[in-house]
C-alpha cells in the first residue's frame, strides 16, 4: 500500500470553528505537495451546528485527505460526569476514525501530531502500536514564559503526558525558536528544529493599489488580551492628535470591547471595522493596505506578519524576538518598543512620512522565497525522509551495505 502520514492535530478548522487552526491547514496543504498525508480531527459540537449525534466528513484533495469527526456530547447536567463523557467520546472518536484508516490503507509510514496539547496520550499509542516515527510540530503560546499561568493551570496528568511525548518524538519542529526555548524550559528537549509557518502566494501577493489620501494601516487578530489592541489604538491617538491623517482597519472577531476605547479616545473617524473573513478576502483588503500593525505582548510566530510581507506590505511591530527572527528592521518591519504607545506612535509616524523607503517587490519577493508552501513543505520533505531512512536502518541493520 502507498505510504502516507497520519496527523493528528489538536487545532484544525472545522464548519464549527472554521478559523481555528488554519495555519495548521496551511501546513497540511504545504506538505502534502510532497508527501501524502492523512488528517485526522475529532470536533466536539457543543452546539450541534452540524450533528445532534454523531457525523464524520471526509474530503481528499491530491495527496491530503482530510477526515473531521464531529460529536455533540450526551449532557447530564452533572459537571464532572458531562466532562468525563465529552473526554470518552473525544478519544473513542479518534480511535475508530482512525482505525477505519488504517482498515483502507493500512499502517501510517509516520505520525505527526501538531499541538500536543490534546493529542499527547494518542501520540504515545500510536507510536507504539505502529511503531514509526512520531514528529510534534508545536504551535501553543502557552509554552512561552509570559504564558506561565496557562501551562501551569493543566492538569498534572496532561504534563505527565506532554513530557512523555516530547522525549518519546523522533523529531520536535517548532514554529520560531523563541517557542522552542520556552518548551526548553518546561521539558528535558535537547533539540528542536524551527520550521516556520507558510503562506499561501496564490493569494497573497502584489497587486496594484487603488491611491487614496489617507494612509491605511491594517490590524487583524482574534482581539485577545495578547495583541495588545488598547496600546496600540492609544499610539494612534497620538498620532491623530499631531494632525496626521490615516484610516485603520481594523479584522477582529467581536468589536463591542473595542467601540469603547475607539470612542474614548475619538477615533470614529479613523476606524473602519470587519467581520473576520476567508483567506482570498483577507487577501484583498491587505493589496489594498499599505502597512500591518501587530504590537502585541508575546507571540509563537504572527502569520499576518508574512501574509502582509508577502502582497509587499511591511509591518509594524513590537520589538519582541521572535519578530526579529525573520523581519528585518526598515525593509519588511518597523519595530516599536513593546507597552510603549509613544514609541508606536512615532514608528507610524516615520511610515507616513518615509513610506518610498518599503520596496513591494523586494518585501514580497523575500517573502516567498522563506515561506511558501513550496519552501516549507520541501523542507518536512527532507525531514520525513531523513526519519524514515533511519527507522530503516534501525529495523535492517544491512539495508545501507
Amino acid at each position: 500500500m502507498e505510504k502516507y502520514a497520519l496527523w493528528i492535530p489538536s487545532w484544525y478548522p472545522t464548519s464549527v470553528s472554521p478559523y481555528d487552526g488554519d495555519f495548521i491547514q496551511r501546513h497540511a496543504k504545504a506538505v502534502s505537495e510532497y508527501e501524502k498525508i492523512v488528517v485526522v480531527f475529532v470536533k466536539k459540537d457543543e452546539e450541534g451546528i452540524v450533528t445532534k449525534n454523531k457525523w464524520e466528513a471526509k474530503k481528499t484533495a491530491d495527496n491530503l485527505t482530510e477526515i473531521i469527526f464531529y460529536y455533540h456530547p450526551y449532557t447530564t447536567g452533572i459537571k464532572i460526569i458531562d466532562k468525563f463523557i465529552s473526554f470518552y467520546c473525544y478519544y473513542s472518536s479518534f480511535l475508530k476514525t482512525i482505525n477505519k484508516v488504517i482498515k483502507e490503507l493500512g499502517s501510517p509510514s509516520l505520525i505527526h501530531t501538531h499541538v500536543i496539547k490534546k493529542t499527547a496520550w494518542l501520540s504515545l499509542k500510536l507510536k507504539k502500536k505502529f511503531n514509526v516515527p512520531l514528529v510534534i510540530s508545536e504551535h501553543w503560546s502557552g509554552f512561552l514564559p509570559e504564558m506561565n499561568d496557562a501551562y501551569k493551570n493543566n492538569n498534572f496528568i496532561y504534563k505527565r503526558y506532554w513530557n512523555k511525548a516530547f522525549n518519546a518524538a523522533d523529531k520536535i519542529t517548532v514554529v520560531s525558536a523563541v517557542l522552542g526555548k520556552g518548551i526548553q524550559k518546561h521539558f528535558n528537549i535537547q533539540n528542536f528544529e524551527v520550521l516556520p509557518n507558510v503562506v499561501d502566494t496564490s493569494i497573497f501577493f502584489p497587486e496594484e493599489k487603488i491611491k487614496n489620501i489617507s494612509i491605511n494601516f491594517l490590524h487583524i487578530s482574534g482581539g485577545g488580551i495578547e495583541k495588545n489592541i488598547d496600546q496600540m489604538l492609544a499610539a494612534f491617538a497620538i498620532v491623530k492628535n499631531k494632525g496626521y491623517q490615516f484610516i485603520l482597519h481594523l479584522i477582529v472577531p467581536d468589536k463591542n470591547n473595542i467601540e469603547a476605547t475607539v470612542s474614548r479616545l475619538n477615533l470614529e473617524d479613523n476606524i473602519l471595522f470587519h467581520d473576520e473573513v476567508p483567506q482570498k478576502k483577507l487577501a484583498n483588503i491587505m493589496q489594498q493596505s499599505d502597512a500591518l500593525v501587530l504590537y502585541s505582548h508575546y507571540e509563537t510566530f504572527g502569520c499576518v506578519v508574512i501574509e502582509a510581507n508577502a502582497i509587499g506590505i511591511p509591518a509594524i511591530v513590537s520589538d519582541l524576538p521572535v519578530f526579529k527572527e525573520y523581519c528585518i528592521a526598515n525593509k519588511t518591519a518597523i519595530f516599536a518598543e513593546k507597552d510603549h504607545p509613544e514609541r508606536l506612535a512615532d514608528a507610524f509616524i516615520f511610515f507616513i512620512e518615509n513610506q518610498a523607503l518599503f520596496n513591494k517587490n523586494e518585501i514580497s519577493t523575500r517573502t516567498q522565497e522563506l515561506f511558501s508552501y513550496q519552501r516549507v513543505g520541501n523542507q518536512f520533505h527532507f525531514l520525513y525522509d531523513a526519519l524514515l531512512l533511519s527507522q530503516n536502518a534501525v529495523k535492517d541493520p544491512n539495508s545501507l551495505q
